[in-house]
Order: C-alpha cells, then structure tokens, then sequence
C-alpha cells in the first residue's frame, strides 16, 4: 500500500498566498490557490464574503498572481 496517495491529496488544493486592500468600505482580498493542476483566485469582498472563485488552466503562478494583484489594485474588473 501507498502512503503517498494521502500526502498527495493534502497538497491538491493549497493556498500560495493572497493580496489584501484597505479601503473605507473593508478590506479587499484574493487568495491565490493551487489546484490539480491548475491556479485559481478566490475573490473576497470588504463584508468578508467570497465575491467570486476564478480558474486559470494552462497560466503560469506567475501570470495568475499578477491578475490577483492587479485587481486588487483596482485594475482588474471581474465579470460575473
């Protein structure tokens, strides 16, 4: 029996890291996560609630975390 199988599963989806902005409303976050696979950001709201959660398949960490910081810079709109 393998071992590996339950480390591997811990690792699936892992947070890497995430951007934070004050503002009078709250504070804004984007968690940038790694999936199988594949990055995704979770976009927070200044409440607190989870706005959105964004998938990049075939983007390098680095691309999907400019996108994290760029809309947290208030660059990026997010559609839908």
């Amino acid at each position: 029996p393998s071992h590996d199988k339950g480390k591997r599963k811990e690792r699936t989806n892992m947070k890497i890291t995430h951007f934070v902005k004050e503002s009078p409303a709250g504070t804004y976050r984007a968690e940038l996560h790694e999936g199988s696979g594949h990055y995704y950001i979770e976009y927070y709201g200044p409440a607190g609630d989870k706005i959105k959660t964004e998938k990049f398949e075939g983007r390098s960490i680095k691309q999907v975390s400019d996108i994290a910081e760029s809309w947290i810079n208030g660059i990026q709109v997010l559609n839908g």
